[in-house]
């Protein structure tokens, strides 16, 4: 975190943006801005997450990660990261650089405001959503899911399960030990779809009310 500060201090001291400000295209000037912070922050995180886990995690035998799956896990996350902020961040200059225009210098009445707000609001949701989906697919690359196929377990699950306003559909069990021997377990909210994942860690090293 402080060298994170100390770099984006450095940065807003340097002739950085005064030179990004000359480019014309607000679009290439976005790029290179959103490339440059990526690659600064790709530095940055690459060198904590190496240390906490081939050097934090390895001395109290916490990781099973070879280096190559560390690599490919985190290119995998970083390259998904970077998309996801050019999307964003396009779509903002995009909406900034057109708003005056699409509202007659801003003198439009209540309707029509509402009417594009909801417009853009929608639009945001929908990339919400599509890389919401994404980042599950993204998910199972990293680990394989299967069912859970301990009935006595699924049985007393699904009984805390009972009465929740939105069904989880599926309960499954991803290989985390072979990558970690931490014992994790999520829910995966995404629109119409409701998942818990168990790392298998925890089925294997807990207790059934644990």
């Amino acid at each position: 975190m402080t060298i994170e500060l100390i770099c984006i201090f450095l940065i807003l001291y340097s002739p950085f943006f005064h030179i990004v400000s000359k480019i014309q295209s607000i679009y290439i000037s976005l790029f290179i801005c959103i490339l440059f912070f990526f690659i600064v922050d790709l530095i940055l995180s690459l060198i904590s997450e190496y240390y906490a886990t081939f050097v934090i995690e390895e001395e109290f035998g916490m990781n099973k990660k070879t280096k190559r799956e560390f690599f490919k896990d985190f290119l995998l996350d970083q390259i998904f990261e970077l998309v996801f902020s050019f999307v964003i961040y396009t779509g903002i200059a995009f909406i900034c650089k057109n708003i005056s225009k699409w509202t007659n210098g801003f003198s439009i009445s209540y309707i029509q405001s509402f009417m594009i707000v909801s417009g853009i609001g929608f639009c945001f949701y929908l990339i919400f959503i599509l890389f919401s989906y994404l980042s599950f697919l993204l998910l199972k690359q990293q680990y394989h899911f299967e069912p859970l196929k301990d009935q006595y377990l699924l049985n007393q699950i699904q009984g805390l399960l009972k009465g929740c306003p939105k069904k989880v559909k599926d309960i499954m069990v991803y290989d985390e030990s072979k990558k970690s021997t931490t014992k994790n377990a999520f829910v995966l909210k995404l629109p119409f779809y409701r998942m818990i994942g168990i790392a298998d860690n925890f089925i294997n090293d807990n207790s059934y009310n644990e």
